[in-house]
């Protein structure tokens, strides 16, 4: 499955551009009557964003920041004009005990990226490698929603919210509607 939109932000002259490409592959799972008892599943995807204008709002920052693609680095964290990224998961799947849909979930992950360009709103050009690799414990309920903790190991970059930590652990929510 893929994505690509398309935003401009009226009356200040921002547009992003945001595409995604998702696979996913079941290589092993085990049933009884139709409910999930273990699975393994690998998913990649890749995401790339080019943002560009005269004033780079934080809504486009927030959506567009190369640290948002690559886990263990925050949200607004190297807002570069242009980045793409690949995030690799092995998805370790429970059991759906009670309700079809709610199940515990690991996943082990390899994320590297590349971002190009200047940095929100200035004429600073910046360019570099992330890559994080590590762990996430999920909860998921359905389609729905999804959450756990992750612990991120930082292979290239720096996190500015935790200066000089190589792993970093946070909290997780992932809210599909």
């Amino acid at each position: 499955r893929g994505n690509l939109a398309a935003f401009h932000t009226l009356g200040i002259g921002t547009w992003s551009i945001i595409g995604d490409a998702v696979g996913m592959m079941t290589v092993y799972e085990q049933k009884d009557e139709g409910r999930n008892l273990f699975s393994i599943v690998l998913a990649d995807k890749l995401i790339a964003t080019y943002v560009f204008g005269s004033t780079i709002t934080l809504t486009e920052q927030e959506r567009t920041s190369f640290g948002s693609k690559i886990r263990g680095f925050g949200t607004f964290q190297y807002p570069t004009s242009f980045s793409i990224a690949n995030q690799f998961d092995i998805r370790i799947n429970g059991p759906e005990a009670i309700y079809k849909g709610i199940f515990p979930r690991l996943d082990l992950f390899v994320d590297v990226g590349y971002g190009i360009g200047y940095v929100g709103n200035s004429t600073v050009w910046a360019d570099g490698f992330l890559a994080s690799a590590g762990g996430s414990l999920f909860f998921t309920l359905g389609p729905v929603m999804d959450f756990g903790y992750q612990m991120a190991y930082l292979l290239a970059g720096d996190n500015p919210e935790y200066p000089g930590a190589k792993m970093v652990g946070q909290l997780v929510a992932h809210l599909s509607y």
